[in-house]
């Protein structure tokens, strides 16, 4: 035992040392990898009692021990790339390398170089992904487009899925036209028959499966009436039959300030349409709010259009908002979220395991996970197009790399000087 005690100090040192030349190495091949947390080999001493007392006590050197601080945060910047995302705060994205997973496949990183990836076959069974650099899946909660709601729930990963992409996992469906609003302006000073047509785009909400366009066009045509403030209007469809108003023309009354005071002999600006499409074989029936228009001056005018409604549309394009979520655009020139990506955290996250250069597990010390939804919280925040850069500072690698040659080759010397002394006592007793 007294040998090996006096060989131990210096074995262990080269051991601890070794390790230390590796930790180096790795935080310098990963100086470029985004959300790369660098690591330290600390040290602790090992000591062995051979009694009861510290007296008796046995120093065995070191013994290694890997540091990797994962709250350290690396600079931010910003990328050309969509797909990239960066966390600022205390958080990580939450992945998983299985698209069906439990809690205990998930895994954590600051490494938010993302990228779609195709799984399955090509026009077969065709699905899109957003997959990390380790190609793990990003998960988040899903969109529901029925409901126009996020499913969030912080309290269990199971409302969490991996995020698709993909055109058939995500479509617009066309929606007919319910509401309307034209705001026209008449010249006050017009004559007896003068006529003004306005256009009224809306949408019949058939779809475009039928191969007919879901545009559809209501014309108004303002004729003045030789009645003081009064126009008769007719509603025509390009290809539609007016149901209502049954029975036209409608008068529209203004009273003396140029505001709409009736149609149809009702007060008020709102005029009820029923109009069935031939091509499509749809009917749109709503109300066309007339409130704002107006009687003054010498000039017909249009200053403002709306109708609700859309077309439907596939998706062409993704990208991110500030708040985490996944938008998307289609073809029908509108918007949606898809998914908004789910963060995690921990109560000690320093403690989590390491499974891969960027990647944690959730361990017995890290604590539970903790989900947070990026829309409600000021714990962590989300940068779009942007990249986490790895925390290793070269110039303080090289540094640790000069001060661990010199500790190993002192530690060598030591071994060696140790070996000399052994020799010398053998040759003595000899």
């Amino acid at each position: 035992m007294t040998a090996y005690s006096m060989f131990a100090p210096a074995i262990a040192a080269l051991t601890s040392y070794s390790q230390s030349f590796d930790s180096v190495s790795e935080n310098i091949a990963n100086a470029r990898t985004p959300g790369y947390k660098n690591s330290r080999i600390g040290f602790q001493e090992q000591v062995v009692s051979a009694g009861s007392g510290e007296l008796n006590a046995t120093f065995l050197g070191s013994s290694p021990f890997r540091q990797v601080l994962r709250t350290n945060e690396g600079v931010v910047i910003g990328t050309d790339n969509k797909f990239d995302a960066a966390l600022t705060g205390h958080g990580f994205f939450v992945t998983s390398q299985e698209l069906t997973f439990t809690e205990q496949d998930l895994e954590f990183t600051d490494a938010g170089q993302f990228r779609p990836e195709l799984v399955g076959e090509v026009g077969v069974n065709e699905q899109v992904y957003l997959t990390d650099i380790k190609g793990n899946y990003v998960l988040g909660w899903p969109f529901d487009a029925t409901t126009n709601t996020f499913q969030i729930d912080t309290n269990s990963t199971s409302s969490i899925q991996p995020i698709r992409i993909d055109p058939d996992a995500n479509t617009f469906d066309a929606v007919a036209t319910t509401a309307a609003r034209l705001t026209i302006n008449l010249p006050a000073t017009a004559t007896t028959g003068e006529r003004f047509d306005f256009d009224l785009p809306i949408f019949d909400g058939t779809g475009d499966a039928d191969g007919i366009s879901d545009n559809q066009q209501v014309i108004l045509s303002f004729s003045k009436n030789a009645t003081l403030n009064t126009w008769d209007l007719t509603v025509s469809g390009t290809g539609g039959t007016v149901n209502t108003p049954a029975a036209q023309p409608v008068a529209v009354v203004f009273d003396a300030e140029g505001q709409i005071q009736s149609i149809g002999g009702t007060a008020g600006a709102n005029l009820p349409l029923d109009i069935a499409w031939a091509n499509s074989g749809a009917t749109n029936t709503f109300t066309l709010d007339l409130g704002r228009s107006t009687q003054i001056s010498n000039f017909s005018d249009q200053s403002d259009l709306f109708t609700n409604g859309n077309s439907d549309g596939s998706l062409s394009s993704v990208f991110y908002s500030d708040n985490g979520n996944v938008i998307g655009s289609f073809s029908n020139g509108l918007t949606r979220p898809l998914a908004r990506f789910a963060v995690a955290d921990f109560v000690e996250p320093n403690r989590l395991d390491l499974v891969g250069a960027t990647h944690y597990a959730a361990s017995v010390n890290s604590g539970e996970i903790q989900l947070i939804d990026l829309a409600n919280t000021d714990r962590v925040f989300f940068v779009p197009e942007a990249l986490e850069e790895s925390t290793t500072d070269i110039a303080n690698e090289f540094t640790q790399l000069l001060v661990t040659q010199r500790a190993y080759s002192t530690a060598a010397t030591n071994l060696r000087t140790v070996d000399e002394m052994m020799r010398t006592a053998t040759e003595l007793k000899s």
